[in-house]
């Protein structure tokens, strides 16, 4: 049917397969066919890769390893990091224990006394609920407003703030105002986060979203 020469028998009946279509070599996982014993070798090869990731997908068809980013060792960490639970560093090996309510902050403000033990571990459940990192930095941002300082003190204009943070949390509508080691107590989480996520917001007030891990997407 065509000019084609082949050295070897066995080539040219593959070739011929080609022209009729003929396919009888069959996978006994799935119902592909191939014209060529050694093609269907290659594909077999796809169910084991399947079967080593999910052992009851024989006969489903699956030809191919599915990607599954929740299978990710680093990503699985990330998502029990968000969610407050304990994990296994990526980086360090070590355990890192599940999150939970902060010591009492024992400051003039009684913080911990006039929000209540069980509107705090409300407001910890809560936080923790959502599994994302850019919402937990929006939720800090939105209880924290910058007010500029009125009085500097000292000669050197470089150790001056430009501005001071005020934290509150809302209990039944009502804004109460709680310190810094405060706040970051009740969201089970230290005063360096606390003030990487209010960094984070830009001075249009837009959220500047977590890019860890994510590769390509640096311009």
């Amino acid at each position: 049917q065509c000019d084609k020469a082949f050295s070897y028998r066995n080539n040219l009946i593959i070739h011929q397969m080609s022209h009729t279509g003929e396919k009888p070599y069959q996978c006994n996982l799935c119902d592909k066919t191939f014209s060529c014993n050694k093609v269907l070798i290659i594909h077999r090869r796809t169910h084991l890769m399947v079967l080593d990731q999910h052992p009851h997908s024989v006969g489903s068809g699956v030809c191919k390893r599915a990607r599954n980013e929740d299978d990710w060792i680093t990503n699985r960490a990330k998502k029990a990091r968000n969610l407050g639970q304990e994990y296994t560093s990526r980086m360090t090996g070590k355990v890192v224990k599940a999150r939970e309510v902060g010591p009492d902050c024992r400051c003039t403000l009684k913080c911990f006394e006039r929000v209540g033990i069980e509107n705090i571990n409300t407001i910890f459940t809560q936080y923790y609920a959502s599994g994302d990192y850019n919402i937990q930095c929006a939720y800090i941002q939105s209880h924290t407003t910058e007010h500029e300082v009125m009085r500097r003190r000292g000669r050197d204009p470089k150790k001056h703030r430009k501005c001071w943070r005020k934290h509150h949390i809302e209990v039944d509508g009502e804004k109460i105002s709680v310190c810094q080691k405060a706040f970051a107590s009740f969201l089970g989480t230290d005063v360096k986060a606390i003030r990487r996520a209010v960094d984070k917001r830009t001075d249009t007030g837009v959220l500047i979203p977590d890019m860890r891990g994510k590769r390509g997407m640096q311009t």
